[in-house]
């Protein structure tokens, strides 16, 4: 060999090894490091979408009342459990005084799944004079738990002598945690 072709010999070589080293290891990595990125960047949209929920819990944290007066509050409207029982005792007291009377009830759950919140739905029927059907109402809208009456149905009964007797079947919904 000549001394020239061995500077050749020996850059062909560095060159076959720079090959080899770019086809072993540097392509491999540079796969690994774009599987890397894509999955960091998966993970930088999923971080943002719980700082977004966070900022909003932590929104909602504060009109929380703290007050433990606010608190009673809120568990009476809304109290925890069914308490089937407290309902018809509330819904009796509501009776009476608007004077009309309790004569049954039925109770169904409702699935929370669809607007977020616990029901008891109720199904209440109440005798009394006509003249007793708005007050009846404006008890139920002002009662100590919260009541949303979502129907009214009005029956004519017997004629007596204050007037005509009649039955209001009332559809309503008590909230619950």
């Amino acid at each position: 060999m000549s001394k020239k072709s061995s500077p050749q010999l020996i850059t062909a070589g560095l060159l076959v090894i720079a090959v080899l080293v770019a086809i072993l290891i540097w392509k491999p990595m540079r796969n690994e490091v774009t599987v890397l990125s894509a999955d960091l960047t998966a993970r930088q949209t999923e971080l943002a979408t719980l700082q977004a929920e966070l900022a909003s819990l932590t929104g909602l944290e504060s009109k929380i009342p703290t007050a433990e007066v606010e608190r009673e509050k809120l568990l009476t409207l809304v109290p925890e459990g069914l308490n089937e029982d407290a309902v018809v005792k509330q819904l009796s007291a509501i009776a009476k005084t608007v004077g009309v009377a309790l004569t049954s009830m039925s109770f169904s759950l409702q699935n929370a799944q669809t607007d977020g919140a616990d029901t008891l739905s109720i199904s209440a029927n109440f005798t009394g004079y006509y003249n007793s059907l708005i007050p009846l109402l404006r008890a139920l809208e002002t009662s100590p738990r919260l009541f949303n009456v979502s129907s009214v149905g009005v029956q004519l009964g017997d004629v007596t002598e204050s007037g005509y007797l009649m039955t209001f079947n009332v559809s309503l919904e008590a909230y619950y945690q």
